[in-house]
């Protein structure tokens, strides 16, 4: 997301929208049905292997793999990264970073010294707002992984379902709750040290 959100802010209006629009169209559908479609596409007779075997080339496993999971996970989750990130780096004076330049900053120097630290703000709030989410589901996994690999979600998802016993299930939903409050905590807690130092500076 991070590349991305660099591309998008340095790119013009009209072709920044369009490519922001097409990163945000997963948001404008349903994540079943966005993950049964990477479902279509992985299959061993689904869209991928068709094209390799138009080309003469041996067909490949993909779905009900890890791979298969983290691409499902990526697609659904990555505008969740990408809108907190965009925003924070748009607020950033383009000034800073010419000046940053003429100061003799490389391209790596000026990322890591001024637009990774100014940025923090999004890259807190989206990584929070991507860690509940990829948590707590269980659909993505279970489609395009078979249930071979099982993630927290599947695990609770099974024990009120299917083992019957909602006893462990309630127990690591309550688990699963703490994470989640821990993760809110950091990013308020986050949130205020960044206004506390923006604060101080303006003050200096």
């Amino acid at each position: 997301a991070y590349p991305l959100c660099l591309i998008l802010t340095s790119m013009k209006r009209g072709k920044m929208v369009l490519i922001f629009v097409l990163f945000l169209l997963p948001l404008w559908m349903n994540s079943l049905l966005t993950t049964m479609a990477w479902q279509t596409i992985l299959e061993k007779n689904g869209l991928i292997n068709l094209a390799l075997s138009a080309l003469g080339l041996p067909g490949v496993t993909l779905i009900n793999t890890p791979f298969a999971i983290v691409v499902g996970m990526i697609y659904n989750f990555l505008p969740y990264m990408v809108l907190p990130l965009y925003v924070s780096l748009s607020k950033i004076d383009k000034s800073v970073i010419e000046a940053a330049h003429d100061l003799g900053a490389g391209w790596a120097q000026t990322l890591r010294r001024i637009l990774i630290p100014l940025s923090m703000p999004g890259i807190v709030s989206g990584a929070t707002m991507v860690f509940i989410p990829a948590l707590t589901t269980f659909v993505i996994s279970a489609l395009l992984g078979g249930n071979k690999v099982l993630l927290v979600g599947n695990i609770i998802e099974q024990e009120f379902t299917a083992a019957y016993d909602w006893q462990i299930g309630s127990a690591l939903s309550m688990v699963l709750m703490v994470f989640i409050l821990l993760n809110i905590a950091l990013e308020a807690f986050s949130g205020e040290e960044g206004h506390a130092h923006h604060a101080g500076k303006g003050a200096a």
